[in-house]
């Protein structure tokens, strides 16, 4: 039975995610020592590749800008992965530890967040009061290859497709397609609203967009916001400033 991880990387004209692809590979090879496939644009150094081109209407705010955002491909990812365990990950999520390797070795059909914890201490992305249903964070799923699991996928894309019809259903407060709430519905209709069975038990490590990195190695981040400082150790975590990696 195979175990692989499963990165989507597109370039857009405000931020080059194939460096940050770059780094994220280093890390997983490091800690994982796990195949990598990259579905994207281009080849990666000690990745396999799935050229896709991609989906460009989808638009989103960041840093107080309106910036292209190329993330419909994801409700693929059931298909694009070879794996028979797939980690599917953001880019900007960064391992400092291998903690995942445990959470692959799930008997769950899929694994998910449900919870985020912000590193710095300000819990502004908690993205409540946004929906009819919880949140669930795309950021890191790990799915298994069988019937339900398909349907799942199948589900997303279908929300995907009528996402202007569920994002009203919903009450979802944003009208760009974001898979954290296609994933949410899918999970809401597909296991039930009584249940978080799929959920990771740890909240998942931020740092939100108004922080810095400011160091960021195989083992640790240091990062800033405002006058404060912190240091991840040990510890995965999902970065969201994009700025570092585009030197």
């Amino acid at each position: 039975m195979s175990t692989g991880v499963l990165l989507y990387s597109f370039d857009t004209d405000s931020t080059k995610y194939s460096k940050i692809t770059e780094r994220c590979i280093k890390h997983i090879r490091h800690h994982l020592d796990l195949p990598v496939t990259v579905v994207g644009d281009r080849h990666f150094h000690g990745a396999d590749a799935v050229i896709v081109d991609p989906k460009k209407h989808n638009r989103r705010r960041y840093n107080h800008s309106v910036v292209s955002w190329y993330n419909m491909e994801r409700a693929d990812a059931y298909w694009h992965s070879p794996y028979d365990t797939t980690i599917l990950m953001d880019c900007d999520y960064f391992l400092l530890s291998n903690d995942i390797l445990c959470l692959s070795r799930t008997m769950n059909d899929m694994l998910i967040h449900n919870r985020v914890h912000d590193i710095t201490g300000r819990n502004n992305i908690q993205s409540t009061h946004e929906a009819l249903i919880p949140i669930v964070w795309a950021t890191m799923v790990i799915f298994k290859k069988n019937n339900f699991v398909e349907q799942v996928f199948q589900l997303i894309k279908h929300v995907q497709l009528f996402y202007h019809h569920y994002r009203h259903l919903y009450r979802i407060k944003f009208d760009n397609f974001r898979n954290d709430y296609a994933f949410a519905i899918a999970m809401h209709q597909m296991y039930g609203q009584y249940t978080s069975d799929y959920a990771i038990p740890a909240a998942m490590p931020m740092m939100g967009a108004q922080a810095r990195i400011l160091e960021l190695d195989l083992l640790h981040a240091k990062v800033a916001w405002k006058d404060q400082h912190a240091s991840v150790h040990n510890q995965d975590v999902h970065l969201f400033d994009k700025e570092y990696f585009d030197v």
